[in-house]
């Protein structure tokens, strides 16, 4: 079951005090931001950051901003907006990192708005960051307030329409479609960022996808970030108002 509505501020203030704990996913994009910046200071967008979970899993050198429908508390690094109302935005500032984990599920058929959006907000060679379900996945995977459901392969052809998809891949593998909890299991997967064609269409649960804008220089190769990641572990609204 799906719902073609979107939802507010309301159900949000309540829904997204779920996500305090550390999901596995939150700890692989943390490891992925982590990795990718080497060092260097940097500036991060969370899209739909809710509790701010993904800023305590980030090295001291990202700097850290956050949208989100329903915050919880006012601060200056936080801005809370619809976005499904309002052009995405922060104030006029750029980003070498945007992050959105768990986000377009809910995006009805603003996707490729956003998409568009989140191109202004990079810094030139700037990635961008998202997650997806795989609702090709074994259990069959559905939630009452999506309004977005779309297979993997067709995910990836939306984001190719405005970026260059340098990898993707599952966030973790598993035969359950909930969160991945065996502490054994997470240590294996945590640096294990490889798409296994059949096998990941079956129990890929959330996939990740490493994105850079078109016009970026030396970012159009598939499956750079895999590469990348290895050389560093060694050295207008769109609905009513």
């Amino acid at each position: 079951m799906t719902s073609k509505e979107y939802c507010g501020r309301e159900y949000w203030i309540k829904e997204n005090l779920r996500y305090t704990h550390r999901y596995f996913r939150t700890l692989k994009l943390a490891k992925i931001v982590n990795v990718m910046s080497r060092g260097k200071p940097c500036d991060l967008l969370d899209l739909g950051c809710g509790p701010e979970t993904l800023s305590s899993l980030l090295n001291q050198n990202v700097s850290y901003f956050g949208i989100d429908i329903a915050l919880h508390r006012a601060q200056k690094h936080l801005m809370e907006m619809d976005i499904t109302r309002n052009p995405i935005h922060f104030h006029g500032n750029t980003f070498d990192f945007v992050v959105a984990a768990g986000l377009f599920e809910y995006m009805g058929n603003c996707s490729h708005e956003k998409y568009a959006e989140i191109l202004t907000l990079l810094k030139p060679n700037g990635k961008f960051i998202v997650t997806y379900m795989n609702m090709d996945h074994c259990t069959k995977p559905s939630f009452p307030s999506w309004n977005n459901i779309v297979t993997i392969d067709e995910f990836k052809e939306g984001l190719s329409q405005h970026y260059h998809v340098l990898d993707f891949f599952p966030s973790y593998y598993s035969a359950k479609e909930g969160d991945l909890e065996s502490e054994l299991m997470r240590k294996l997967q945590l640096n294990f960022n490889l798409n296994i064609p059949l096998i990941g269409k079956r129990y890929g649960v959330n996939y990740i996808f490493i994105c850079s804008p078109k016009d970026a220089v030396g970012n159009t190769s598939l499956g750079r970030y895999g590469r990348n990641f290895k050389n560093a572990q060694a050295c207008s609204p769109c609905r009513p108002n």
